[in-house]
């Protein structure tokens, strides 16, 4: 159960940060399909799960979305560099993310922190680059 729910988590996480990548295209950051690769810390845990590697065409047109169970505050933009606040209320379970992404033309960095509740949070650290055009 508790597996699953991180799951769910870093997979809301990752899908909102790239809504957020795909927002900060008016900083170094090249237009065209990324690569990028998650690794999700969690203190406690057993065993670390997995990197997830995706691959997303970023556009000067895409933005943030406006999820019903997410909301995105203190959204900063500081030269190539963002950091956001999210609130996500999923099935019920409330979960607080801070991220920070940093762009340098074909390269990006950053992590995510999740607080899930007083006792569980993780740490999503991504890093890609420009693969090319969209496809």
């Amino acid at each position: 159960m508790v597996k699953m729910k991180m799951l769910i988590a870093q997979l809301v996480v990752l899908l909102l940060a790239l809504s957020l990548v795909q927002s900060c295209l008016a900083m170094d950051v090249e237009e065209g399909l990324w690569e990028m690769t998650t690794r999700m810390e969690m203190p406690g845990m057993p065993m670390q799960m997995p990197a997830i590697t995706f691959t997303d065409c970023l556009t000067e047109d895409d933005v943030i979305p406006q999820d019903s169970q997410c909301e995105v505050t203190d959204l900063v933009k500081d030269g190539n560099t963002i950091r956001y606040t999210m609130h996500c209320n999923q099935d019920g379970q409330q979960m607080t993310a801070k991220g920070e992404f940093t762009y340098s033309g074909k390269k990006m960095s950053g992590k995510v922190v999740t607080q899930m509740s007083e006792q569980m949070s993780m740490t999503t650290v991504y890093n890609g680059h420009w693969i090319g055009p969209c496809k």
